[in-house]
């Protein structure tokens, strides 16, 4: 018999077995796909809901009467508390790391919205409070929203600059990678920590009545800056 033949028979008598399974992903791999396309319903959810939603606005100048006429703007407290309750009623809370891709594609969003930044800054402080995590991301990666951490109560790092952060700030942590033009009003508790330059650091007003800055702690890359809990 001829060594060709020999080695045809071989290769008929003992085909290559191939992995019935091969075509398949691994139950891992599964998971992470399915976990993947979870996150991305959800993180539409909410992008769907901020693009839904309506700030609510005040007329500055009835409240106020400022010398120099303001007109409308949006009422913070109230669009706040509205953004809470709609997301409330969204369904599932929102999870640190949804709310960590929402920040990213912020760029993405109509900024035609009126008082998109504010609205931003809002929705995102409130996507926060709603949430049952404690530790959050937040990615500046455009124009830096206004208002972020309003009312906050949580751990929040921040990469990016801002305008303004933290006001009626009552307890937690706020770490700002970037730089910072004003600590928010009313802050009465927690830490802000500036890793970057703070161009207007809070004074602590004596005898006030109603201070802009009533308690918390505020760092600027690592030192005690205004400390409002002091005597």
């Amino acid at each position: 018999m001829s060594r060709k033949k020999v080695l045809d028979e071989k290769t008929t008598s003992n085909p290559v077995r191939r992995n019935p399974f091969a075509g398949y992903k691994s139950e891992q791999e599964q998971q992470e796909r399915q976990l993947q396309v979870r996150e991305n319903v959800a993180i539409t959810k909410w992008i769907n809901l901020f693009n839904s939603l309506t700030p609510i606005e005040i007329n500055v100048d009835e409240v106020y009467s400022p010398i120099m006429s303001c007109g409308m703007d949006i009422d913070e407290k109230q669009t706040y508390q509205s953004f809470l309750v709609h997301i409330q009623y969204a369904g599932k809370a929102p999870s640190s790391k949804e709310i960590e891709e929402f920040s990213i594609m912020v760029p993405g969003l109509d900024q035609t919205k009126p008082y998109f930044k504010k609205m931003v800054g809002l929705y995102l402080s409130a996507l926060i409070e709603t949430s049952k995590d404690n530790e959050f991301v937040i990615h500046i990666t455009d124009e830096p929203p206004l208002h972020l951490c309003f009312r906050n109560r949580k751990e929040v790092t921040v990469y990016g600059d801002l305008w303004n952060v933290g006001i009626e700030m009552t307890t937690g942590r706020i770490i700002v990678t970037g730089n910072v033009e004003y600590i928010g009003e009313y802050i009465s508790g927690g830490e802000i920590h500036v890793n970057g330059t703070l161009n207007n650091v809070p004074k602590k007003e004596k005898n006030e009545e109603f201070p802009t800055y009533r308690g918390g702690k505020v760092y600027v890359n690592g030192e005690l800056v205004f400390d409002g809990d002091s005597k």
